[in-house]
Formats: C-alpha cells, structure tokens, sequence
C-alpha cells in the first residue's frame, strides 16, 4: 500500500470517527469501554479509563484503540498488539 493510499484510508477512517463520536458518543464510549474490558480491564476501570482519556482527546482515544492509528499524526501508524 502506497504512503498516499494508507494517508487517505486513516483520514477516511478518522471521519468516520468523528461523525460516531458526534452522532453517538454514548454508545462509542460503551464500545471503547468493551475494548479495554476485552483486554482484561474490569468493567467499572474500563468506563473509568474511557471517561477520562475521551474527557481529554475523544477522537484520539476512539482511533488508537478502534481503528489502531495515532490521530495526532496521521502518518504514523501503530496497533495494539
């Protein structure tokens, strides 16, 4: 995949982010939560954790964990493991 076609494809997804967050942030929140208990958090951390790292960059927060990009850097491009 070409550096132009992977740029577009996070952007798109990054959009695709925000129009979530804008148009059903509850229910984002109740999916990110289910990431972080996915990954071995109790429930009661997980809603805690989601809370505060949506409380300081939501979009940021939703597109590392669900998409696997660093929304601060649209070049760079990580996944959990």
């Amino acid at each position: 995949m070409s550096i132009s076609t992977r740029r577009d494809s996070e952007r798109a997804a990054l959009d695709q982010e925000r129009r979530q967050l804008t148009d059903a942030p509850k229910d984002e929140l109740a999916e990110l939560a289910g990431l972080y208990q996915a990954r071995g958090l109790p429930a009661e951390l997980a809603r805690e954790v989601v809370v505060h790292l949506t409380a300081h960059d939501a979009l940021g927060a939703h597109a590392e964990a669900e998409v696997g990009i660093d929304a601060t850097s649209p070049g760079a491009r990580w996944r959990w493991p």
